[in-house]
């Protein structure tokens, strides 16, 4: 929804009064259909400055005028969701679908606003119709992932991670996702590579050098993880549970060290 619609400008033809009959309904219904478009740029422009209620309001005078125009139902379902309206927003994200079945960024949103009113199973069954209409939606394959892992099916959200990543390698925060979820099962080795990748991305990430510090120490590599609390150490915001984070990493890399000789 990102660029304006320009409605095309009227043409006005100077013909006789039986023309007039003939071409009467047409024109009105196309000096409709601009007046519904000038109120949908308006709408993209309130949401350009930050006015959210203003745009809600240019959006529904446009699907006043034109209630079949699926970009704005979609788009309308977009910014309900900014303002926290979820039922608004699946209210016109299913609009949207039912104009247009195969509307694949509609599905995969209706999936988010369904998971953040948590029917997890409504969410996943529209991310996999998005993946199903578009198998190359990244997006639809990290949310079906996060919907999964909620549902403890930890395998199925760690393969729709690597799809994910496999289908946008540059994403971040799928290789962190990925890399608490490997964490979690116990897969050492693939938390490390996923947050090491992160670093990659995010070298200041102080949360994820933590995370890769915690990583080594349980995969009992001292040296390592001595490193990753320097950069930690380094980067974190100076606060109380920061320090104590820091204190209790000291204390963990030196029992792991052994004793002193």
């Amino acid at each position: 929804m990102g660029s304006m619609r320009h409605g095309t400008a009227m043409t006005f033809l100077i013909v006789g009064i039986g023309m007039m009959v003939m071409v009467g309904a047409p024109q009105a219904l196309r000096a409709a259909t601009e007046d519904a478009t000038a109120h949908f740029n308006r709408g993209v422009e309130l949401l350009e400055k930050g006015d959210l209620d203003g745009a809600i309001s240019e959006y529904r005078t446009a699907i006043q005028i034109n209630p079949k125009d699926t970009d704005v139902h979609y788009g309308l379902g977009v910014i309900l969701r900014r303002k926290g309206d979820l039922d608004g927003a699946i209210a016109e994200y299913r609009t949207a679908i039912g104009l247009k079945p195969n509307h694949v960024d509609a599905h995969n949103n209706l999936g988010v606003a369904l998971g953040r009113t948590g029917d997890l199973d409504g969410a996943i069954a529209e991310y996999r119709t998005a993946i199903g209409l578009n198998p190359d939606q990244a997006d639809a394959h990290y949310n079906l992932g996060a919907a999964l892992q909620e549902k403890k099916d930890v395998d199925g959200a760690i393969a729709e991670f690597r799809t994910a990543i496999r289908l946008n390698p540059n994403d971040a925060e799928a290789h962190r996702t990925l890399g608490d979820t490997l964490m979690g099962k116990g897969d050492l080795d693939g938390a490390v590579g996923a947050y090491r990748t992160v670093i990659r991305f995010h070298p200041n990430d102080a949360e994820t050098h933590y995370n890769l510090m915690v990583a080594l120490m349980q995969q009992k590599n001292v040296s390592a993880a001595a490193k990753e609390l320097e950069e930690f150490t380094r980067l974190a915001t100076d606060t109380a549970a920061n320090r104590q984070l820091i204190d209790a990493a000291k204390k963990r890399l030196n029992q792991l060290s052994g004793p002193e000789k």
